[in-house]
């Protein structure tokens, strides 16, 4: 699990989502429990440390271990296990994140890459970033970026942006939707309208995503 897994943990947990952790290190697993995370001590490389975890009843799956190798073989496995699993996983090189793209990853993410960037937005646009910090160590992280999947029945289909008020209502703040067909529409006019199946892209804080489960349920 590590450091990185550690935190991506709690987040989420944070977020409202239920996580299983595998960990082979004791000392470690016993640091995570005490955090109040639900975790086995397994190594998550083998197929059946996964299908303890329960892999096979997962909705997604987070591969952060600091080896390529590692990262690519849990993904290839949970891959065959759940064809259905969202899998985001840990790659340092350009040819590892192309092979475990290949094996079955959704998305890969590259640290280096990422840290890279912040070096850059620093040093071109530092008065953006530091805004950006500010607001985050304001709100203590409690502003999230979420994905809303609204179903069929979705009380919002058929409705414009300006008559569903979503802002005014819940405080949150739809920055992209994403079509059935893939298609996105950024930053969304008040006059576009929802269409069943959609995906909204939004933030807002955990309190404001329940107003809005409350206020358009069903979603």
């Amino acid at each position: 699990m590590g450091r990185l897994g550690f935190l991506v943990a709690n987040r989420l947990t944070e977020a409202g989502h239920k996580i299983v952790g595998i960990e082979k290190d004791e000392r470690v697993v016993e640091e995570v429990k005490d955090a109040g995370f639900l975790v086995i001590r397994a190594d998550a490389t083998e197929e059946n440390s996964l299908l303890q975890a329960g892999v096979k009843r997962a909705s997604k799956l987070v591969a952060l271990l600091p080896s390529e190798a590692d990262n690519l073989f849990i993904t290839l496995s949970a891959r065959e296990l759940n064809p259905n699993l969202y899998i985001l996983s840990r790659a340092d090189t350009a040819l590892g994140s192309k092979r475990i793209e290949k094996a079955g990853a959704n998305h890969v993410v590259s640290l280096h890459q990422l840290a890279g960037s912040r070096l850059v937005e620093n040093l071109t646009r530092p008065h953006v970033t530091d805004i950006m910090s500010l607001s985050v160590s304001k709100i203590n992280l409690d502003l999230l970026i979420e994905e809303i999947q609204l179903s069929q029945n979705s009380s919002l289909a058929g409705k414009t942006l300006l008559e569903l008020d979503i802002r005014k209502k819940t405080n949150i703040t739809i920055l992209a939707i994403i079509k059935k067909d893939g298609s996105h529409i950024i930053n969304p006019p008040p006059s576009t309208v929802i269409t069943a199946g959609s995906t909204l892209v939004a933030i807002g804080t955990q309190r404001d995503f329940e107003a809005f489960e409350n206020c358009f349920a069903p979603i």
